[in-house]
């Protein structure tokens, strides 16, 4: 499962120990699941539905202004509002919750129910707009992106502005929300977290690999969406710099990537290496977990926390990551991972945690301590509290949540 939804589904576990939770969710599919366990409330709309012609008329329309952010528009439809307006009306929720930028075009409808509203910002998406930049070639399609951006930042600081609460992944974050809006708002930092007890048989050898897989003590894996570009680079950089390298040393090491929409381009690089395993969709991260030895993730952009590496410290998998990777985690290099910023550097690292087995132990044993004091759903439920407190209009009845995607399995 991919960050957004892990974060998602670790709020709605802990909101519904508050009050009934209704969910309003985003998605390009219909999901498989027709229940969300505890929820009695819930409607996913597929943004992939074509929709009446009038619709699909405006929808190409708007493509054309060359100033508005696409995803912003194709989340939004009639339906969509017909259908938010009916659980609003009927759940009449004293909190919503916007996890989404993407979703700003629903606040009118949102804020003429006169609930409270908390904006869980866990990804500054101009930020992270702004990294992009650099892959812009053209002066035209700078031009265009710096349109968008701007009409990115006006959506961002209106939400800011309207909600009663703000919530980001880590102190980091909350400066920079700051210091890009220049505001007086004070966000509420509720870290990205994880249910450590659903990896305890991966920390205690329990989890069996998948039947397909050869067991192999000398085995990396990337975990992540690449349907979201910093993956897809972070992938290709193992790929073509780091594991041909490894392989000069380590001839029968393999590298795992997992998770869902791999491009056919990386599908076709893949092909060209023996030893690399391109996944796809799996129902279950945890097998592919167990039957790593070491986790890597060499991102150098993106925005968030990544839960990638809590699920590696609840594991009990050693972590080699860049810093940018372990951005909004409180992990010190040498203590709970291992962080390098170059190639020299990440090879290093895996020869080393290859040949010395204690530094592993070490590491991993720390890393679980944090991940179990800081970063469990335990530790985030207290915070989530402590939130809630500055609600105090809030009657903590019942909420609504919406968020941008769905658990593809519970």
């Amino acid at each position: 499962m991919a960050g957004s939804p892990l974060r998602n589904w670790q709020n709605i576990n802990i909101i519904k120990k508050y009050g009934e939770v209704a969910v309003f969710s985003f998605s390009g599919e219909n999901p498989q699941n027709k229940t969300i366990p505890g929820i009695n409330y819930w409607h996913n709309y597929n943004v992939n539905h074509r929709g009446n012609f009038s619709e699909k008329l405006a929808k190409k329309l708007l493509r054309l202004s060359p100033w508005r952010y696409p995803l912003f528009d194709e989340v939004y439809a009639k339906v969509a509002v017909k259908e938010l307006n009916k659980i609003m009306a009927n759940f009449q929720p004293d909190l919503v919750v916007i996890s989404q930028l993407t979703h700003c075009r629903y606040l009118p409808i949102i804020k003429s129910y006169k609930c409270q509203i908390i904006f869980d910002e866990h990804d500054i998406v101009a930020d992270v707009f702004k990294q992009n930049f650099r892959l812009l070639n053209s002066f035209k399609t700078q031009l265009q992106a710096k349109l968008q951006l701007m009409y990115i930042q006006s959506k961002e600081r209106n939400l800011l502005r309207k909600a009663n609460q703000v919530w980001v992944c880590s102190e980091q974050d909350s400066k920079l929300l700051q210091n890009l809006y220049r505001t007086e708002i004070k966000p509420h930092i509720i870290p990205n977290g994880i249910n450590i007890a659903e990896y305890e048989n991966v920390k205690n050898g329990k989890c069996s690999p998948p039947k397909e897989l050869k067991l192999n003590p000398q085995t990396l894996i990337f975990i992540g969406t690449y349907g979201y570009q910093p993956n897809i680079n972070a992938a290709n950089f193992l790929i073509d710099k780091i594991y041909p390298r490894l392989k000069n040393i380590y001839p029968e090491c393999q590298l795992l990537l997992v998770g869902k929409n791999p491009p056919k381009k990386l599908l076709q690089t893949v092909k060209k290496y023996s030893g690399i395993i391109c996944t796809g969709t799996v129902p279950d991260v945890k097998p592919y977990l167990a039957a790593s030895s070491i986790v890597v993730t060499p991102l150098f952009e993106g925005g968030g926390t990544r839960l990638k590496i809590l699920e590696a410290f609840a594991g009990g998998r050693p972590v080699i990551s860049t810093t940018k990777g372990v951005e909004g985690i409180d992990a010190k290099d040498g203590e709970h991972l291992l962080i390098r910023d170059n190639i020299e550097g990440i090879i290093s690292a895996i020869c080393q945690l290859w040949s010395d087995f204690s530094l592993g132990e070490k590491l991993t044993a720390a890393a679980y301590e944090l991940v179990r004091t800081e970063y469990s759903w335990i530790a985030v439920n207290l915070l989530i509290c402590s939130s809630f407190i500055f609600l105090s209009s809030c009657k903590l009845r019942s909420f609504s949540f919406d968020f941008g995607s769905i658990p593809a399995s519970k």
